[in-house]
């Protein structure tokens, strides 16, 4: 992959504003979110966040960050990729705390904490070494494979199906109790006929006679009103 072309947030330095990328077509203007959009040669767009250490510290601080990285988790979920990349070394000193490049009073574990935060948001922060490694870093991140990985879980998902979902929507029907439930009565429809019948000589396990008022109550039936099926060839006698 490669890059196509790159907008730079018009907000950047005058030296972020002169970067080439190979040579491929650069416009300067304002951005909604992050400071460079990046176009690839597989018809994707990488959001990057560009963040100095002391900036990156200071967003922490004042909880800029987490606001512009809810932002991009946004525009993830419309198939952006975004990307933080801080542009040089948070160290930690024996007291504890971080330096930049200036010396500050933030703790060490509460900057990784803040780093863990960002990236569940689904924005994954890369580090270069410094701003002359900054613009190489954009063209490595638009050169990876954005294809998915095809991995083989530990354990197996197990989808529930139509008539499960519609069980699990009444009350004290669970995911561990539906399929006891189908396996007692058969299909949904019945299930519900049993779960509504206070009468039922039918014995589910798991569920008693409070889930049952439950699921009546859920479902507005009257005391005097029950739900059945019924064969449609069958005739009902009307008092």
């Amino acid at each position: 992959m490669c890059i196509l072309s790159v907008i730079i947030d018009s907000r950047e330095p005058a030296w972020a504003k002169t970067l080439k990328f190979g040579g491929v077509p650069t416009v300067v203007q304002a951005l909604e979110v992050g400071d460079y959009w990046i176009a690839t040669e597989d018809n994707k767009i990488l959001i990057i966040e560009r963040k100095t250490p002391d900036d990156f510290i200071g967003s922490i601080m004042d909880q800029r960050i987490f606001w512009q990285a809810s932002q991009m988790s946004l525009f993830r979920d419309e198939g952006y990729w975004p990307y933080l990349v801080i542009t040089g070394p948070i160290q930690r000193k024996q007291d504890g705390n971080v330096y930049t490049t200036m010396d500050r009073k933030f703790s060490w574990n509460a900057a990784q904490g803040a780093k863990l935060s960002i990236q569940e948001l689904g924005i994954p922060i890369i580090e270069c070494a410094g701003d002359t490694d900054f613009e190489q870093t954009l063209i490595q991140l638009a050169n990876r494979s954005r294809e998915a990985v095809k991995i083989k879980p530990i354990r197996k998902p197990s989808f529930m199906s139509g008539q499960e979902i519609i069980l699990c929507g009444l009350p004290g029907i669970g995911p561990d109790t539906v399929g006891k439930v189908l396996d007692y009565c058969g299909t949904a429809a019945w299930a519900i006929a049993e779960l509504t019948d206070e009468q039922s000589k039918l014995k589910i396990p798991g569920v008693g006679m409070g889930i049952k008022n439950n699921v009546r109550w859920a479902l507005g039936l009257k005391d005097d009103e029950i739900l059945a099926v019924i064969n449609k060839n069958t005739e009902i006698e009307n008092d």
